[in-house]
């Protein structure tokens, strides 16, 4: 018998689709959380949007355009 995927599960297309799919499902309001590697700061914003006012992200990376582009797009 051939089991059918979950239709809970969005279809994962990639690395970026899996790190959201993990922070809907396990970063919550008032946590702590750490984007070790900023980018655009697009991540970083769906992390803070998830921690909301009571949690906190650190947010690192080792290009200082990356940093400057996340800290603008906060």
């Amino acid at each position: 018998m051939t089991s059918q995927p979950d239709s809970n599960i969005p279809l994962l297309r990639g690395p970026v689709t899996l790190s959201h799919m993990f922070i809907r499902n396990f970063v919550f309001e008032g946590d702590n959380a750490v984007d070790a590697t900023c980018g655009n700061g697009q991540d970083t914003l769906a992390l803070a949007g998830r921690v909301g006012l009571t949690g906190r992200v650190w947010g690192f990376d080792v290009q200082g355009r990356a940093i400057a582009e996340t800290g603008r797009r906060l």
